[in-house]
């Protein structure tokens, strides 16, 4: 029913925090996919970086439509779920989970143009059992964010994300 799914997509949107991933904030967003990702999988954030493939390039689409369109069904459903048990940061660590389960085959891709043309299908190629086993495996290894009060001396590492302001801890 149509009514029904509107009424979903403002409560994801509303209750839990699927609005920080739109519009002006989504620059922070994709800030914050980068830092995980460069943290989690330092060889492939290189890689893509060194090819000019930016986060840009691929993230906005699964953000802007919880990885809908863009992975293999069981994975996006999961993706709800966990967004409905609460875990707020769910898109990051899915993206930065579905990025290490491609790392090999994109890793491959030698020049922007091979990532183009080769990297839906190495991300439609991950496993999805094994994406959602990364996703809870990293949990405790994502950027921690720290609550503002947190000590001066750690204020140097402070951050903005879709999540609140934080501190970058882990």
């Amino acid at each position: 029913d149509e009514a029904l799914a509107f009424g979903l997509y403002c409560y994801a949107l509303r209750d839990l925090g699927c609005e920080k991933l739109y519009g002006r904030r989504l620059p922070a967003a994709l800030a914050a996919l980068d830092l995980s990702l460069r943290r989690h999988a330092p060889a492939l954030h290189a890689h893509l970086s060194s090819c000019g493939f930016d986060p840009q390039l691929y993230a906005v689409e699964w953000l802007s439509a919880l990885f809908v369109v863009s992975v293999p069904r069981t994975l996006s459903l999961a993706v709800l779920d966990l967004l409905f048990a609460g875990l707020e940061d769910a898109p990051i660590r899915v993206a930065v989970a579905i990025l290490r389960q491609a790392e090999k085959p994109l890793l491959r891709l030698k020049t922007l143009d091979d990532l183009v043309a080769g990297f839906k299908p190495a991300v439609r190629a991950v496993r999805p059992k094994l994406v959602l086993i990364d996703v809870l495996r990293v949990a405790n290894r994502v950027p921690l964010l720290a609550s503002p009060a947190s000590p001066k001396s750690a204020r140097s590492n402070a951050v903005e994300t879709p999540f609140g302001e934080g501190i970058v801890t882990g």
